[in-house]
């Protein structure tokens, strides 16, 4: 249960700063935020899977932001095909 809260409150910070590191036409702070929490969790299972440790808070939240980047960019990728 600790661990989904701290995934969830990384999430939202993760998305927010996201939405300032992926400039351009955004999703809207609320949208870019859901984003950073879906981003926060694929991150997580990325860096398990590559091995990557994210044992600390400063690591977890690096771990976070990333993951929300990516998901921010291949949304704005798959937007822009349409």
């Amino acid at each position: 249960m600790h661990d989904l809260i701290v995934v969830l409150g990384t999430g939202l910070v993760a998305g927010w700063l996201a939405s300032f590191l992926v400039q351009g036409k955004g999703l809207g702070l609320l949208s870019n935020m859901i984003v950073g929490v879906v981003g926060a969790i694929a991150g997580r299972y990325g860096a398990a899977y590559f091995h990557i440790p994210f044992d600390g808070p400063v690591q977890s939240f690096c771990v976070a932001v990333a993951g929300a980047v990516a998901l921010l960019l291949l949304l704005r990728l798959i937007g822009s095909l349409r």
